[in-house]
């Protein structure tokens, strides 16, 4: 009875102690994910972001919309130059199917920085798009902001866009 009276008495303080050393291993656990998610290597997160621009750059060309959307978050948002802002996936894919009603073009990418922490990312960069055929052909030049989000998964995928045309206003 005596060994009974005393496991009681000490099994508060055990669960305790067992608790606090669980939160504890959490903590440093939850830290040691942070620490990893801040340090993106800039090198590997500017070749995954130029790998994603490459299959999107495909899609374009192929004119594959469903491809090219697939490459957008669920909770996307593009803002194209004359047009309004779409916010959400079915918004962004409204847009697209618009432009790729015409068919498949080419778009050249040029990436000139990418930064990011955790699970976003940002790359800064200018596009050429040639436009017409034989004399009447012309280059269009812009440039972009694009926002990038990891998923669970590790795959980027464009979660914010704007670009516009380096043009001068008319």
């Amino acid at each position: 009875m005596r060994s009974l009276a005393r496991i009681c008495a000490l099994l508060p303080g055990l669960l305790v102690a067992v608790t606090a050393c669980s939160e504890r291993s959490q903590q440093e656990t939850a830290a040691e994910q942070m620490e990893r998610a801040m340090d993106l290597d800039p090198a590997q997160l500017r070749e995954a972001i130029e790998a994603v621009n490459a299959q999107a750059m495909e899609a374009l060309r192929a004119g594959d919309a469903a491809s090219y959307l697939a490459l957008y978050t669920d909770d996307a948002t593009i803002l194209p130059p004359g047009a309004a802002m779409a916010q959400g996936l079915d918004a962004v894919r409204e847009y697209w199917l618009a432009s790729f009603a015409e068919g498949g073009f080419t778009l050249n990418l040029n990436t000139v920085s990418v930064d990011g922490a955790g699970q976003f990312a940002y790359e800064i960069g200018t596009w050429s798009m040639p436009i017409g055929e034989g004399e009447s052909s012309v280059v269009e030049q812009g440039k972009y902001l694009a926002v990038w989000k990891r998923g669970a998964d590790g795959t980027w995928k464009l979660h914010a866009d704007i670009w516009n045309t380096s043009a001068p206003a008319m």
